[in-house]
């Protein structure tokens, strides 16, 4: 991935967006715009001032691509590129959307986001200052994956009729979600999302922030349920099986009776 961004950063697109970035440093507002495509030009120029205010000042030390995007839409590219500046007194990640159109490149979206400190540190792990969600949340991400497994072991060593694959497979992951952002302490929840043994612990780049996930381990649940009845079930069938040993006998010829195999 740090090839192909590195690889991106040197592309038309993105030294398109990285002068326009320079042209607001420069607090350059005309010529920033007539980089824009006429389509949203009328409503960029009334948010200039909020553009520059939200641009650190002092001079550029270092412009990293951290985030690279491409569609093509009626035969025309357009390419989302975030950066990541470095400046004298602050931080900044760009957002910019370049796009084709008659004249050539044009921006479709511009957005400034300011930070007083490095994207990376402020979203490393730590456990400094955090809330009791965090530690709760910590202590589900531990717990839930060993509780997932210990059930995944028991029903591996648990004798059952019907075929185990079934059971494994609905233990293995967790259903719903529960996030949370490890750097601000936001939270959602969700009932589309799957997760196996039902947490995750990712973040998408260096740059962004860890995101925490568990889910209901109601596979694992169920089984613990239904254990009792599927042992029953197991024992059942083998008592049956005992009973009518089907495999042991054969009907004879005639149709008179049966003769033991034995």
């Amino acid at each position: 991935m740090e090839k192909f961004l590195e690889d991106r950063s040197s592309s038309v697109e993105a030294d398109f967006a990285k002068e326009a970035t320079a042209l607001i440093a420069a607090h350059d507002g005309d010529a920033f715009l007539e980089r824009l495509d006429p389509s949203i030009r009328s409503n960029a120029e009334d948010n200039l001032e909020q553009i520059f205010a939200e641009m650190p000042s002092g001079s550029l030390l270092e412009s990293k691509l951290i985030g690279a995007y491409w569609q093509s839409f009626n035969g025309k590219k357009s390419s989302r590129l975030v950066f990541h500046n470095e400046y004298e007194n602050g931080y900044a990640m760009i957002t910019a959307v370049v796009a084709e159109n008659d004249s050539g490149l044009a921006l479709l979206g511009f957005h400034v986001q300011k930070f007083s400190q490095d994207l990376s540190e402020l979203h490393a792990f730590s456990l400094k200052g955090k809330s009791v969600r965090h530690l709760l949340m910590l202590s589900l991400l531990v717990v839930l994956p060993l509780f997932s497994i210990a059930v995944l072991v028991l029903c591996v060593k648990t004798p059952m009729a019907s075929k185990k694959w079934r059971w494994i497979l609905f233990i293995l992951v967790g259903v719903g979600s529960w996030q949370l952002n490890w750097t601000d302490g936001a939270t959602s929840f969700g009932l589309a999302q799957v997760y196996l043994l039902s947490a995750s612990f990712a973040r998408a780049s260096d740059y962004s922030p860890w995101i925490a996930s568990v889910s209901v381990p109601l596979g694992a649940i169920i089984f613990l349920m239904r254990r009792p009845a599927i042992i029953e079930k197991y024992e059942a069938s083998l008592a049956a099986s005992a009973q009518f040993p089907s495999d042991n006998v054969a009907v004879t010829t005639d149709g008179s009776g049966v003769t033991d195999l034995e």
